[in-house]
This record gives C-alpha cells, sequence and structure tokens, in this order.
C-alpha cells in the first residue's frame, strides 16, 4: 500500500513540473456558422480540402511541425433522420493527399464539366481514396454544439478511437493540402451551407475555435470558443462542394461549391491556462470541453429573417370562378403552413402521384399548382426562378413502388424525359409571390386528366435554377400513401387525391436512386369542377396570383430532352 502511494506521489510530481509545452491537446476547431445557420442544406456528403497554417519562407516550412488531424464533427437534420423510421445511420469518412479534382478545371472550379482537367477523383468508384473513418449513429448519439448551445441537438462526433490520424504536409500558400469526403450511406441528411456571392471554391471558411481537451487525461483545457482569426497555428478549412448521393456521382454536373458545416479536432500543443473542470467520462464534445462560452454563441445567433406573408394564403370560398373558363376547387396541404414552415426543407423539385378516388367513375382534370419557394435560403442569391411542370405519358405511378434502396426494380421512369410531357413552364419574381407562396396562372398549365375509379398520373414539379421549393420530410414507410387533405375531405369522390413522393437533389431529375427521397407536397393542387349556379360574390385573396392573365412574361423553355 505504501510503495503505492509513493508511486502515486511521484507522478503527481512529474506532472506537476513537467512543460507544459510538452502537453499535447485535442482542439477543436468549428465552422462559424453565424450567417450559415440559417441557409444550411442537407444532402448525403461533402467535399473539402485542409491544409496547414501558411508559412512565407522555406526555413518557416522546414521548422513547421506536423500537424494531425484526429477526429471530425458533422450536423445533420434532424428532420431528415426522422424519414428512417428511427434507425442507424451509417457514415464513411475518406481521405485523399493532395487535391481531390484539378483546381483549375472547367469554369474555374466551379462546379461543371471538367473538360480541361488534368484529374479528377470524384466518382462512385472511389479510386484513390484511403477510408479513415465508418461507423453508425441514432438519434440519441447527436449533441449540441458549440459547448452550452442547447438548441438543438444534431452534432455527431466521431470517436477519437474510431478515426484513423491524418498528417497535414506544411503549406506555403494553402497549395499543399488534403482531401476529405464525409458521407451518410442511408438518407442525405448531412448539414451543409451554400456560398455567399463573394466566397468561391478553395476559398477559406471562417472558423471558431472552441476550446481544447488533454490528449490523455480528457480534462478540458484553457479558455472556450474564440474567434478563429485568433487563433495563428490551425488548419485552413477550405470551401468545397456538396456531394448529393451515396457512393458519390462521377457526373460533374451535380457538384456545386459548398461549405463544410461542423468541426476539425487537431493536435497541438495545450493552452497555458489550467483546466476549469474536471475531466468527462464521455467523449461528447458538449460534455467534455470548457463550460466557459461567449455571452452569445455563433450557432445560437438570430436566423436570418424570413419573409412573411402580409394576405392570406387561403381563398376565402370553396372554389375558384374563372369566368368562361369554368370553376376550380382545390385540395390543399398548407392550410396551417406558418405553424409548421420552420419544419420544412427545401431542394430542386418533387415527383409525385396524383389518383381520382375509386367511386369517381368520370375521373378529373388537374388544371394548376400552387406553392411555397424560398428565396431567402435559395443559394444562388437570385430574386427570380423559372419553374417546369412535367406529367408521366402514361398513365402509370413513376416508379415501382415496391423498390427498395438496394434490390431490383421492375420499371422506373425517373429521370428519362422520353417519357414525360412538360405541361407548364414559367418564372417567378418576387411580385409574383404572396408571402413566399406562388400559383402557376391557369393559362400557362396544360389541363391534365387523371382517369376514373383510382386513375393515377405522376408529375414532376421542378425549378431550373434554385433549390428554394418548399416540402417537408416524410417517412419512407409513408412513399405512396394518401397525403390528408387540410379539409380532411379525401372520401369526397369527385376529389383527386395528392400521394406522397420524392424530394430530387438538382436539375434536371438523374436516374440516380440515391438523389431522391420521401417528401410531402406543400401548396394546393386545383382541379376542375361544374361551377354552382351562382357566381361568387368575391374573389379569393390571392387573386393576383390567379389571374386569368399570366403573371409572366417569360415564355417556355426547351424540354430539357
Amino acid at each position: 500500500m505504501l510503495t503505492h502511494l509513493v508511486a502515486l506521489v511521484l507522478l503527481l510530481l512529474v506532472l506537476q513540473t513537467s512543460s507544459k509545452e510538452d502537453d499535447i491537446c485535442n482542439h477543436a476547431l468549428t465552422t462559424d456558422p453565424i450567417k450559415d445557420k440559417s441557409t444550411m442544406m442537407s444532402g448525403y456528403g461533402i467535399l473539402f480540402t485542409v491544409s496547414s497554417p501558411y508559412t512565407t519562407t522555406t526555413s518557416q516550412i522546414n521548422q513547421q511541425e506536423e500537424m494531425i488531424i484526429s477526429s471530425l464533427g458533422f450536423y445533420v437534420d434532424t428532420n431528415e433522420l426522422a424519414s428512417l423510421d428511427d434507425t442507424d445511420v451509417s457514415y464513411e469518412v475518406y481521405t485523399l493527399q493532395g487535391y481531390y479534382a484539378d483546381p483549375q478545371r472547367t469554369n474555374g472550379g466551379n462546379g461543371g464539366l471538367p473538360i480541361n482537367s488534368t484529374f479528377d477523383y470524384r466518382s462512385s468508384s472511389l479510386d484513390g481514396w484511403d477510408k479513415i473513418a465508418e461507423g453508425s449513429f441514432d438519434s440519441s448519439d447527436l449533441t449540441s454544439w458549440p459547448p452550452n448551445d442547447w438548441t438543438n441537438a444534431n452534432y455527431f462526433q466521431i470517436p477519437y478511437s474510431d478515426f484513423e490520424s491524418v498528417t497535414l504536409p506544411p503549406s506555403s500558400r494553402g497549395d499543399e493540402v488534403v482531401s476529405f469526403y464525409i458521407t451518410l450511406k442511408e438518407v442525405g441528411a448531412l448539414l451543409y451551407s451554400p456560398i455567399e456571392t463573394w466566397e468561391d471554391l478553395h476559398d477559406e471558411q471562417r472558423v471558431i475555435h472552441c476550446g481544447a481537451t488533454h490528449s490523455i487525461t480528457n480534462i478540458p483545457v484553457g479558455d472556450g470558443s474564440v474567434d478563429g482569426y485568433d487563433i495563428k497555428d490551425k488548419p485552413i478549412i477550405h470551401i468545397g462542394e456538396k456531394v448529393v448521393s451515396y457512393p458519390m456521382t462521377d457526373v460533374a454536373y451535380f457538384y456545386q461549391p459548398s461549405k463544410f458545416m461542423g468541426s476539425l479536432y487537431y493536435l497541438n500543443k495545450c493552452p497555458t491556462s489550467s483546466p476549469t473542470t474536471m475531466p468527462s467520462s464521455s467523449i461528447s464534445p458538449s460534455k467534455s470541453l470548457p463550460t466557459k462560452a461567449p455571452t452569445q454563441s455563433p450557432l445560437n445567433s438570430p436566423p436570418k429573417p424570413t419573409q412573411s406573408p402580409t394576405k392570406s394564403l387561403q381563398p376565402t370560398m370553396s372554389y375558384v370562378y374563372r369566368g368562361e373558363n369554368g370553376c376550380d376547387d382545390f385540395i390543399s396541404t398548407d392550410r396551417d403552413y406558418e405553424s409548421f414552415k420552420s419544419e420544412t426543407t427545401s431542394s430542386y423539385g418533387i415527383v409525385f402521384p396524383i389518383t381520382s378516388n375509386d367511386d369517381d367513375d368520370d375521373g378529373l382534370m388537374i388544371t394548376t399548382f400552387g406553392f411555397h419557394v424560398n428565396l431567402l435560403d435559395d443559394s444562388s442569391d437570385s430574386t427570380t426562378v423559372n419553374y417546369e411542370v412535367y406529367v408521366l405519358e402514361s398513365e402509370d405511378i413513376y416508379a415501382d413502388p415496391n423498390r427498395t434502396s438496394t434490390g431490383p426494380v421492375s420499371f422506373d421512369y425517373r429521370g428519362d424525359f422520353s417519357l414525360w410531357n412538360k405541361i407548364s413552364t414559367g418564372t417567378i419574381q418576387d411580385k409574383d409571390l404572396n408571402g413566399d407562396y406562388f400559383q402557376i396562372p391557369f393559362t400557362l398549365f396544360e389541363p391534365t386528366f387523371v382517369p376514373q375509379n383510382g386513375g393515377i398520373r405522376s408529375f414532376y414539379l421542378t425549378l431550373v435554377d434554385s433549390n428554394a421549393l418548399v416540402f417537408n420530410t416524410a417517412k419512407k414507410s409513408q412513399l405512396g400513401n394518401v397525403q390528408k387533405d387540410d379539409d380532411y375531405s379525401n372520401k369526397i369522390k369527385d376529389r383527386p387525391l395528392l400521394r406522397y413522393g420524392e424530394g430530387i437533389t438538382g436539375y434536371p431529375f438523374h436516374t440516380s436512386q440515391f438523389l431522391y427521397s420521401p417528401k410531402r407536397f406543400v401548396g394546393k393542387v386545383f382541379y376542375e369542377i361544374d361551377c354552382p349556379s351562382q357566381e361568387p360574390s368575391e374573389v379569393p385573396t390571392f387573386a393576383p396570383s390567379i389571374s386569368v392573365a399570366p403573371t409572366t412574361t417569360s415564355s417556355p423553355t426547351e424540354s430539357p430532352r
């Protein structure tokens, strides 16, 4: 017993007298989402590069110590995770020495076909990449981040023991880089942020330093979150590109500059200040890092203001009167839009079926759509967007309803424009919106017949140059089921039945099934009815959106086919 006590005392003396310059800590470097929180979007993965701190002379490079990346953390869209019915989500991380694609490729590296590229490792084969981490997590593994920001538990850090460390080479101007590829496998829930107009591919991302923990004891050391610009000896995270599928696609068109949202953990000398808290038994960053936090966490900063409707989005009567053009009723899924608006997501398009009631012996005519567009979160920063609507030529559902993510399918019409007819096209400007609601003018929509007694037509609604189309997340088990009409009138025999469809990442839609995830259409579907015997005494409150005259000046664009 005495021997053990003496040994413990000697160990404490050694620790007290050891030079703190020899102590190594895991430092957390988190991308700064002060602006990005309100614009974050989700996909399957992210590509980005990291370099060592910049140096200016050969002697500095020779004197520069190796910098080691010890872990990564990332944010996820919990609404997207809900579509998996509470099953685990798998992740993978890969690395590659150097750039993952020629930085001087076509269009200055801003996506596009790499016609002038001398190399490109963006490929489903993953040739040249080394896997350095893989695992899974569920909602119970998520935490809030940075420390003491408990507003949203949507952050996951890869355990140090599950991550194969990566060494960064010395860098003179950021030209010596290491590429990283982080991806989820089952769902496109990895959050990223679109770039601003002044940002470009490979630019340095703004970061915050979220403290450090001792690499052996896991004891928090030093201060809490500070601006990354005050930390000179740190890795540089560069703007990369979103990945829209798993595995990553070979089609360069689908890559667009985007910012990694998460943390990079690296080994470096510990701060000189003493730890203020005891070590935690968990590796969870929110439990093991210092409790000292900024008075207002960057992740908890006020979100970007959203545009609120100044007028009701609902008609003041039960049908729409269009004079000699007849009358229309509608089904809607957005009557309580303001109550769930914060839970919606957005992307380029949605594909969904509409069926007639089994008891409808006549069939019905779809006359237009109304939908929501979030131009404030549009990554293109444009105030004008183009839209297109297609209908599947055959009276059928757009893909085998019994398909799985891995199994064979008997048919799948997604992505083959030769099988679809364009029935509407136009342009949306700010002046055309009622809040964020837009309704396609009846005169710009080709009426489409849905056959009687449960007949099916499949529709593809898409924005051409923007990811601002609003929809809501659904579960895989709901795919193809009937969406609830706001009036709960789905049993009225002459009303159409709107069914759960799938959101689409990118334009035009693609044959790759990984670009699709279950979604709920948010908006209105109009259909033709026999006019009541007396004309209405007033017009709907959104009359400007349903004017018989077109609200746009654009002419139909050519179909991609």
